[in-house]
């Protein structure tokens, strides 16, 4: 039977569960010994049995239940629930778009609402508006994909009319579709409830961090403590004694943003504690007092070279993957990729990259990274100090076999 104890919830599985059933019955008057190699042809053994699965379905559920009440644990709707009640909520689904050239008689008026399909995975699109092919040339739409998520078209894929209109003849796409955002992960909603729980709080380094974070023009932010009555270095970085250094990215503020980033590192500092770094500023506090406030810019490390090397499913070939392995990677300003949303000091995991590659590219079988600074390349996760930031171009990314 389930207990609750100091340790906590113990269950115990079906097996032990029909075996203290029938422990039990051997102790009434009469029952004597079962047994035990021909329950299924017993019927106390197959009572046992029976009592034991529906008891057994019971422990599950009341783990499920306290596994529901714990963030580490929680996952889906119950994961949204707890993450709710503190004002976080899952970033949902978003669709995948692509412009897309309509052909067919001069003032054709093409319905919103009417199917294309990718001639290659058979994925399918929706016209999201009416569109009208003009006197003279083609006409031009947008389509976006039945189903949200990463749904990736590349160039000349979405030929196929499945639900047509008189007076269309073809359509295709020029370019590749901008990809959607598949819905947030269980592990993602639980790093962003903790980011965001820090917010209202001040003093702690990480409440520090997502203050920083939230500002529009800041992308990246570590900080850096050191919570001795003596100087220490703390991650490789020489502190004095009581004393925090905060790193941002980018560099380039203007003094609106840099006069924000100087209120927050104010509003969120713990009084009495030093702020050290070569970035100074001033802030008035709420009786007029001009207070200082200092930081340092993270230092970027551009990546001259990255190898993304691809072992295709049998019917593939690297144009099949190679734009849609440059979207994870690297995205654009819609969409940013995994480079552009590293923060400072973040590693360069090869198995978080594979993994979103593989989720979202079909027809890879596997794949392998080599990252190169300058110092040749070097497979492998890239580790970069606590202070920098890796960026990578799209030039600088070469997706092979």
């Amino acid at each position: 039977m389930p207990s609750l104890t100091a340790e906590g919830l113990i269950v115990e599985r079906a097996e032990e569960i029909r075996d203290g059933i029938l422990d039990e019955l051997e102790t009434y008057p009469g029952v004597g010994t079962i047994d035990r190699t021909r329950l299924d042809q017993r019927v106390d053994g197959q009572f046992a049995s029976i009592m034991a699965d529906r008891l057994d379905d019971l422990g599950q559920a009341l783990v499920a239940v306290r596994d529901a009440r714990s963030p580490n644990n929680a996952t889906g709707r119950q994961l949204d629930d707890l993450a709710e009640i503190t004002g976080t909520f899952r970033d949902p689904a978003t669709y995948s778009r692509c412009d897309v050239v309509l052909t067919g008689d001069p003032l054709t008026v093409i319905p919103a609402g009417k199917v294309v399909e990718n001639a290659v995975t058979g994925s399918r699109w929706v016209l999201v508006e009416d569109a009208q092919i003009p006197a003279a040339g083609p006409g031009a739409g947008v389509v976006q994909a039945e189903e949200p998520g990463a749904v990736l078209a590349n160039p000349a894929e979405l030929t196929k009319i499945v639900t047509g209109t008189t007076g269309w003849s073809a359509v295709t796409n020029a370019f590749a579709a901008v990809v959607g955002r598949n819905r947030e992960t269980d592990a993602a909603l639980r790093v962003r409830r903790l980011l965001e729980l820090a917010k209202p709080g001040g003093g702690s380094a990480n409440s520090i961090r997502a203050g920083l974070i939230a500002l529009e023009a800041v992308t990246a932010a570590v900080v850096i403590s050191n919570n001795s009555a003596v100087p220490a270095t703390v991650q490789g970085v020489p502190l004095p004694a009581s004393s925090l250094a905060a790193y941002v990215w980018p560099a380039t503020l203007s003094s609106e943003e840099i006069a924000e980033v100087a209120r927050v590192l104010w509003e969120r500092g713990p009084a009495g504690i030093e702020q050290v770094g070569t970035q100074t500023a001033t802030v008035t506090d709420v009786a007029g007092g001009v207070q200082p406030v200092a930081w340092e810019w993270a230092t970027a490390v551009p990546l001259v070279a990255a190898v993304c090397t691809v072992v295709l499913k049998p019917g593939f070939a690297l144009v099949d993957v190679e734009d849609a392995i440059v979207d994870v990677v690297i995205g654009d300003d819609d969409a940013p990729g995994y480079f552009p949303r590293l923060t400072v000091g973040q590693r360069v995991s090869v198995l978080e990259l594979s993994c979103e590659i593989a989720d979202a590219v079909p027809g890879i079988l596997s794949l392998s990274f080599t990252f190169d600074d300058g110092g040749g390349p070097a497979a492998g996760d890239y580790v970069p100090a606590v202070t920098e930031i890796v960026t990578l171009a799209a030039a600088a990314l070469t997706v092979t076999t």
